[in-house]
């Protein structure tokens, strides 16, 4: 998937003014949105896309982050699709009067041992796992162990999942997850042209 990047304009109210990329249909489709692959996005808030409240509070921060940072900002994170792990690169940058250019681009994917799909569900108390949006591992209901999602037995079908943040995580551990030798030194990515 070499040249796996997308990006998206928002204005200081995380409201999308445009979108796109090389990749955005297949990035829609991998994350099972496939409505936002041809949706007209424009004065939807980012979070309205966004499973999980703790995922969007988290993106809530970076943004402010990112709009109080000279050069922006970069965080490493996984995006998985069913059959590959993938490390990802999100970097917001602050365009003025609050507006943001938000690219993500793959690192570097990994296949999974076996195929697995998830499905949000957006009741914590009927779901069996917890996942983490930062670094996708999964974690048993009960249980305080967060595991990589092909390390749980094969499931039948999809496993129903509400998003959260790991503690690895919110601790800042996992995410900044390191960048593979073979993708280190790139250079960032040259901006999207507009698409919409």
């Amino acid at each position: 998937m070499s040249g796996y990047e997308i990006f998206y304009l928002l204005d200081a109210e995380d409201r999308f003014l445009d979108w796109g990329g090389p990749a955005w249909e297949g990035a829609a489709r991998d994350g099972r949105a496939t409505r936002l692959a041809t949706a007209n996005l424009t004065g939807d808030r980012i979070y309205d896309h966004v499973a999980g409240h703790f995922t969007q509070r988290f993106l809530r921060a970076f943004f402010a982050e990112a709009r109080a940072a000279p050069g922006g900002l970069r965080r490493t994170y996984r995006c998985d699709a069913p059959r590959t792990k993938r490390l990802m690169e999100m970097w917001a940058e602050p365009m003025g009067e609050g507006t943001l250019r938000v690219r993500h681009r793959l690192i570097d994917e990994t296949p999974m041992a076996f195929e697995v799909t998830t499905r949000e569900t957006g009741d914590v108390m009927g779901v069996g796992h917890l996942r983490c949006s930062m670094c996708n591992r999964l974690r048993r209901r009960g249980s305080r162990e967060w595991l990589e999602p092909d390390a749980l037995p094969p499931a039948a079908g999809p496993i129903a999942v509400f998003h959260t943040i790991c503690t690895d995580c919110r601790r800042g551990v996992a995410a900044r997850l390191p960048i593979p030798a073979k993708s280190a030194g790139l250079t960032p990515p040259a901006a999207p042209p507009s698409s919409n």
